[in-house]
């Protein structure tokens, strides 16, 4: 049988693993998401990644990793940083396009 003490104990641990579940749980969905970004990244978008795909699959897969990006700052209660990152990210694109051709296919 547990004594008092001991079912004290356990409480404060529950409660502690309890108030702390959920910045725990945000920080390993934080890694899991950086993890998978730079697997996508590595194999898709790289300028040397194993497999190459027409543009307009580079631009559609940037935009959804982006623009989740931003959303999910957005969640977090971040929404100008996450609308800024788009906006940014979509202004590169555009840049990109226009100063230097050769290296942004269009999205065909």
């Amino acid at each position: 049988m547990v004594g008092r003490k001991m079912r004290a104990k356990i409480c404060s641990y529950v409660s502690v693993a309890g108030a702390t579940g959920g910045v725990l749980w945000a920080w390993l969905a934080a890694g899991a998401a950086f993890a998978l970004v730079t697997v996508l990244w590595g194999l898709l978008l790289a300028p040397r990644a194993p497999v190459t795909l027409p543009g307009w699959a580079t631009w559609t897969i940037e935009a959804v990793l982006f623009v989740a990006a931003g959303a999910w700052l957005a969640g977090l209660g971040h929404p100008w940083t996450g609308a800024a990152m788009v906006v940014v990210w979509a202004l590169n694109r555009v840049a990109l396009r226009w100063l230097r051709p050769d290296l942004v296919p269009p999205p065909s």
